[in-house]
């Protein structure tokens, strides 16, 4: 006997075709299962309906991807409005032929169903005409994507009826779905211009309102909806660049200590209040990455400008004499400017050559230090330098620290100058360095380190013996010896 080493498509596939190639049994659904069938189809129009209004951007015009969304749930919901009429009738229909399976029978079917709910002919006839509308449009968008743009107006057409059908079927879609919905539609014909579609559901939807009882969102709700928003919305630019672009997380491969010999003996021989710093450029690093992902374009910013400073505060003080060091960030070097970012920038770029970055980073720097004074101050002046700089029409007329559309901009330069920095001091290379600089500093000092573990220890708690203290050491050093020496080659 020959074994067969794949199953066909067909093989594959048969479980699934019969599963949902038999439908006899949705007629003998008890009221429960219909509920349960009615609860998990509502779930699926919510979820569409979600879509449409919450990736309605107004500053992108063509919405053409609304029609893929509309088409499949106008079928569903007239099917679903069919089916809470009569269960019965529709399956049997279903059933008999594949061709009344369509969206064409389905709304053959409704129509006399809506004379039954007391609506009037010019009622019916706007059903009708939304419903043809759909449908071709929905035609349109699958066979031949290349239409025009969106007109406001059809909207508000598709989400009243969206409004009535669910109030005449009571299918029950959600109340702040639905209010959110009929909200849009006021505001299409509040703020926009133009022809707009003789009312003819104006009391029906006036009654929907009435009835509708919306849960109030969140403040954190409307805050996360606005910025999925920001943070999904791509704009191209006219030099063809699109914003916000894809970025990469930061890597940090290692962060050198203060003290070297802490790499294996986990305690410092001075400490001093500034050592800490270096946790907050991993930190700061990773929320800029977070915040731009996200669409918090200010915070990225601000976020990435901090780990700048960070960064070249800690590795000037890191290689200056403790004393200056700690002077530095007292703010009470004589003679020496705020230690802040413009400590570096500026009329202060020489301070730079200390940490041989001058010719790579002095006009980056200085770029950021402009975006932190626009921004933190919002400096006028600033903000008309940063507008110079720019390099499309948008960016030298748009202000680069309010304007939705060059905001993202500024955050992704911002984000790479933060990048790059963490690239030149933490790198594979510089890994190495600091590795190798560790287990130097641990050879010239372990035994007043282990005097220094042995004499730390908390007295209330058992003590460990002075032996034990300095094998974990040296395991610790063996260790990461090894690593280094693995890793070099």
């Amino acid at each position: 006997m020959i074994k067969k080493e794949f199953l066909s498509f067909q093989e594959i596939t048969k479980e699934a075709q019969e599963h949902y190639n038999d439908l006899t049994k949705l007629i003998t659904f008890d009221e429960k299962q219909k509920q349960q069938f009615f609860n998990e189809r509502k779930k699926t129009l919510e979820k569409f309906i979600e879509l449409i209004l919450y990736t309605n951007f107004p500053n992108l015009s063509d919405t053409q991807v609304h029609y893929s969304l509309f088409g499949p749930f106008y079928e569903l919901l007239v099917k679903l409005c069919l089916l809470k009429e009569d269960w019965k009738k529709y399956i049997e229909e279903y059933n008999t032929d594949k061709s009344r399976r369509n969206f064409e029978h389905a709304k053959g079917m409704l129509f006399p169903i809506l004379k039954n709910k007391k609506l009037n002919d010019k009622q019916i006839r706007r059903v009708r005409e939304i419903l043809d509308f759909v449908q071709i449009q929905r035609n349109n968008f699958l066979h031949s994507p290349f239409k025009g743009y969106d007109h406001y107006a059809t909207q508000t057409q598709f989400f009243e009826l969206i409004a009535i059908l669910d109030n005449l079927f009571g299918l029950k879609i959600d109340d702040t779905l639905l209010f959110d919905m009929l909200n849009q539609t006021f505001y299409y014909k509040r703020n926009q211009s133009g022809f707009d579609f003789e009312e003819v559901f104006e009391d029906m939807i006036k009654e929907v309102y009435k009835n509708l009882k919306p849960r109030n969102k969140e403040l954190d709700e409307l805050m996360e909806q606005r910025y999925d928003n920001w943070a999904t919305t791509f704009f191209e630019h006219d030099n063809g660049e699109f914003y916000p672009k894809k970025i990469s997380p930061p890597e940090i491969e290692l962060i050198q200590y203060p003290e070297p010999h802490v790499l294996i003996t986990d305690l410092y021989d001075d400490p001093k209040e500034w050592y800490s710093i270096y946790i907050l450029i991993e930190h700061f690093a990773e929320q800029s990455f977070l915040s731009y992902r996200r669409g918090y374009y200010h915070a990225s910013i601000s976020c990435a400008i901090n780990c700048c400073e960070c960064i070249l505060k800690y590795e000037f003080m890191r290689i200056s004499p403790r004393e200056y060091a700690e002077q530095l960030i007292e703010n009470k070097a004589k003679g020496e400017p705020q230690f802040a970012l413009g400590f570096f920038t500026g009329n202060n770029s020489k301070k730079l050559n200390k940490l041989k970055i001058k010719s790579k980073f002095e006009k980056k720097l200085n770029y950021l230090n402009n975006v932190r004074i626009a921004l933190y101050h919002f400096n006028p002046k600033k903000i008309n330098k940063l507008r110079k700089s720019g390099k499309t029409f948008l960016e030298k007329n748009a202000n680069p620290i309010t304007d939705e559309l060059t905001v993202p901009i500024v955050a992704y330069r911002v984000y790479i100058i933060m990048q790059d920095m963490l690239k030149h001091f933490y790198n594979k290379k510089t890994r190495l360095k600091f590795i190798k600089e560790g287990l130097e500093d641990y050879e010239k000092r372990k035994n007043e380190a282990v005097e220094k573990a042995h004499a730390s220890q908390i007295k209330e708690l058992p003590q460990l013996p002075k032996d034990f203290i300095e094998g974990y050491m040296e395991k610790k050093n063996e260790f990461i010896k090894k690593e280094y020496l693995r890793t070099k080659k």
